[in-house]
């Protein structure tokens, strides 16, 4: 039998950003069965050439694709954010994740419904077809370089489901 953890089991992964002038997707967890993601959220690691990072978000990507679902808007803006900056799904897949910028000190408060992270349950696209959940960002003609730890906390849904680094 298969019951739910309150906290969950939390995941990461460190993802490198080095885009230039065009889009970039980035597998961070691949996703076995159906999982209910409590939390998802990154932390800027590494900053080294962090200028222009924008229409970020996090994706719900199928492998024989073209399907991709949106868990966050496309329209992040991590552009000059510092090493430490927090960003996290904090609304509906219509709403831009919440970003905690540590250079000017932020707060992120709950929304309507008590919480401050988004919960969303995802399930795995049928034939055993790879599905990931990526950061997806554009940049402009100058080289974007950094890192970034990706962080997820779920529970599985049913039996051998789970999320793992990618």
């Amino acid at each position: 039998m298969l019951t739910a953890n309150p906290g969950g089991i939390q995941i990461s992964k460190t993802i490198t950003l080095a885009a230039s002038g065009g889009s970039e997707s980035l597998n961070c967890f691949t996703l076995t069965g159906s999982v209910w993601v409590r939390q998802l959220w990154g932390v800027i690691q590494d900053a080294t050439s962090f200028a222009t990072c924008t229409a970020a978000s996090f994706i719900l990507y199928e492998a024989t694709g073209p399907s991709t679902n949106q868990l966050t808007k496309n329209d992040g803006v991590l552009s000059a954010m510092a090493v430490g900056t927090v960003f996290a799904k904090v609304g509906l897949a219509g709403v831009t994740f919440g970003v905690l910028n540590n250079a000017a000190g932020a707060v992120l408060e709950p929304g309507a419904a008590g919480q401050i992270f988004s919960e969303f349950m995802v399930t795995q696209r049928t034939g055993a077809v790879v599905t990931t959940i990526q950061f997806q960002y554009t940049t402009a003609a100058t080289p974007i370089i950094g890192t970034a730890q990706i962080y997820a906390t779920y529970t599985p849904l049913t039996a051998g489901s789970k999320l793992i680094p990618a």
